[in-house]
Parts: structure tokens; C-alpha cells; sequence
């Protein structure tokens, strides 16, 4: 017998392969909404693995059953498992935000009778740890809320606008924005406990702040803003969906761009000069210039100034120009975190590093001033 027909059996099949219901929906020519009913009449039909119903919005990746031996025969006793929340409802989930978000934004233009230079500003913000608690009494460092990590950014940010006139700024949140991208306050992959405000959804809306207050401080100061918006291991989901949420906040804004992109590492030019980022938690820095010129030919062969910034370990470092033998490598460099120390990086010996928010400015022939600002 059949259990599905075939519309559903094509729907079911792009869902196991891990496709979100608006992939599906524009690889078989209908609605994601049409895509979630044969979703949930395959459901139906399937009904039960083994035994088992599973929960609506949940799916198995894989399942652990106990058998017991009667005269000679092995009988299942229990099936453990092991669920995981479906693509298809967190994408609806976040086109939901985007929906209510949509052409919502909006931004300062830029004064008419104010000339901007050529040049392309680079603001970086690293391990802001939003939602990250710290007291000073127990780091001998300082005191961090939220509220301390909306200050820091906008007066970051403030300061380095105002040293010059560029014709673009790029915006960076280069990873770990957010302490945790979920309420249970613990990271992704590990599991770890963390220091941190179990409000989540204050520390989303003081995210939506910080970001909202940042573009706009950015747009008086320059005609384009491009925000990049990357994930790091404390907040690996936060970067995709809070940049797909942005975009669709801003899209009647003309001078704000927000990039999109699915990559851990992202790449922009500017003349002769290419500037990139990415977190940096994942591979070590004598694989970074394999990485960039590998995934980015065509804008490695066009420059020859090419700059890394990547944050992660918390403090200032610098690994010079690997020199090949005919073309000129990365500038590969560890930017200072934003956040000061929490209990357990005092506890392990993490201390004496720079705090700040940091600022480029690169002319179209190389980078011309660099703008540390320092807590």
C-alpha cells in the first residue's frame, strides 16, 4: 500500500534532505504554505516509526531501541529518540520576523551639501558577549550588563565616525555578539553554563538596539552602510537570522545594505585593497590564506593589500604577510574583544587584554589610519 501520494512523497523527500519549506516551495513551483500542508498529511499518513508518534514540529534523526530476548525471539521494549526541532518551522519562524519587520527600518541621509572622501571605513566589533554578566569583585576586572555592552558599542562607534568622511562604512559584528542564541543560557555545541541574564527576550530586544542606534549613527557619517553580521560559537544561529531580519527591516533603505550571505567568512574590496572576517574559532591562522585566495579567486588576483580580521581569542594579534613565491599573502590579525572578563576566563588566568571596538579606514591604494578605540 502506498502511504503518500506523490505530490507528498517529492515534499517529503526535499524535507529529509534538510530543504526549508520556501526551498521546496521554489524547487517544485508552489507556496510554502502548500509545501506545510503535504508536510502535515505526509505526517498523517506516516504517523508512526516504529511505534512512535512524533511530536509536531519535531523530527528523528536517529533512534536508540531496546530489545529484550523472549524464547528466542527479539522483541523491541522501548525506542529512545533522538528529536531535533524541524528547518522548515525555524525558517518559518524567522520569515515570520521578516514579514512583521518588513520596510519598518529607517536611516539619517546623508547631508546634500557634505562631500565624503574616498575611502571605505571599517568598524569591527568582536565578542561583544551581549547578555554576558560580570562582576568586577569576582574578575577584579569590571562590571558587564547589558546596558554596559549597549554603551561601549555606541560610544565605540560614535568616536570612530567622527575622525573622518568616508564614502562607505562597514559595519562589522564579527561573532559572538550574543553570549548565548538561546534562552537556556549555554553554548551550542559544548553545552557550557554561562554568566549570563536569563531574560531572552530582553537581551533580543537590547540586540535590536544596539544594531538600530549603530546603523544610524553610521549613516550620518557616510552616503552607505554595509552590516555584516557573523556567527561565532556562543551564537552560531543569531548571525543568519538576525541579518535575514534586517534586511527585510531595512529594504526601503537605500544607503543601508545588509549583507546575507551564509558564509563563515565574508570578503569586500575596495580598489586594490580587500578586507575579510570571520570569527575565527574554527581553523588556525596557517590556513587562513588558503581559505581566502581558494574561495575568493577573482578578488584575490585583483588586490594586492588583503587584510583578515578575525576576533575569538580576546586580545590583539598580529601574524604578518605570508610572502609566496610571487604573490604577496594576508595581513591576518586577532582583534580585541569588546566584553571584559566573565568568572571563568578570570578563573583560568585570561587576563590583562585590551578591550575596545576598532576602526580602518583604507583608501582605494591601502589602509591609510587605523582607529583603535580602547575601554
Amino acid at each position: 500500500m502506498q502511504l503518500l501520494t506523490a505530490r507528498q512523497q517529492q515534499v517529503w523527500d526535499l524535507h529529509s534532505k534538510g530543504k526549508t519549506r520556501r526551498e521546496i516551495g521554489d524547487a517544485l513551483g508552489i507556496s510554502r504554505f502548500t509545501v506545510k500542508d503535504h508536510l502535515m498529511a505526509a505526517r498523517d499518513n506516516l504517523k508512526k516509526f516504529g511505534g512512535l508518534e512524533l511530536p509536531e514540529g519535531f523530527a528523528m534523526s536517529k533512534a536508540t531501541v531496546h530489545y529484550r530476548n523472549k524464547d528466542g525471539e527479539m522483541i523491541p521494549e522501548s525506542v529512545w529518540p533522538r528529536l531535533h526541532p524541524e528547518v522548515s518551522n525555524l525558517s518559518d519562524f524567522v520569515d515570520t520576523l521578516c514579514d512583521k519587520a518588513s520596510g519598518k527600518g529607517r536611516s539619517f541621509k546623508y547631508p546634500k551639501n557634505k562631500t565624503a572622501d574616498d575611502d571605505l571605513l571599517e568598524i569591527a566589533v568582536c565578542d561583544a558577549h551581549l547578555g554576558m554578566y560580570a562582576w568586577a569583585e569576582e574578575t577584579n576586572d569590571e562590571n558587564y550588563n547589558l546596558n554596559a555592552c549597549y554603551e561601549k558599542i555606541v560610544m565605540g562607534i560614535t568616536e570612530i565616525v567622527n575622525n573622518c568622511k568616508p564614502a562607505e562604512i562597514h559595519l562589522v559584528f564579527n561573532g559572538d555578539f550574543l553570549h548565548s542564541d538561546n534562552h537556556h543560557g549555554t553554548t551550542d555545541k559544548s553545552g557550557h553554563i554561562l554568566d549570563m541574564d536569563s531574560r531572552f527576550q530582553k537581551v533580543i530586544c537590547k540586540a535590536r538596539d544596539i544594531i538600530v542606534d549603530a546603523v544610524k549613527i553610521c549613516t550620518r557619517a557616510a552616503p552607505k552602510v554595509v552590516l555584516h553580521i557573523i556567527g561565532g560559537n556562543h551564537d552560531p544561529h543569531a548571525g543568519p537570522w538576525l541579518s535575514l531580519v534586517l534586511d527585510s527591516y531595512y529594504n526601503q533603505c537605500e544607503n543601508v545594505v545588509v549583507d546575507t550571505a551564509k558564509t563563515p567568512h565574508r570578503v569586500v574590496t575596495w580598489g586594490d585593497v580587500l578586507v575579510s572576517w570571520a570569527h575565527g574559532h574554527n581553523v588556525t591562522y596557517n590556513k587562513w590564506q588558503g581559505i581566502i585566495s581558494t574561495d575568493y579567486k577573482e578578488q584575490w588576483a585583483a588586490t594586492s593589500k588583503r587584510y583578515l580580521h578575525l576576533g575569538h581569542i580576546h586580545h590583539r594579534k598580529k601574524i604578518r604577510p605570508i610572502m609566496g613565491e610571487e604573490q604577496i599573502g594576508l595581513v591576518v590579525e586577532y582583534l580585541p574583544a569588546l566584553c571584559p572578563l566573565d568568572s571563568f576566563a578570570s578563573e583560568h588566568g585570561f587576563i590583562g587584554s585590551l578591550k575596545g571596538v576598532e576602526g580602518f579606514l583604507y583608501s582605494k591604494q591601502g589602509m591609510k589610519i587605523r582607529y583603535p578605540f580602547e575601554f
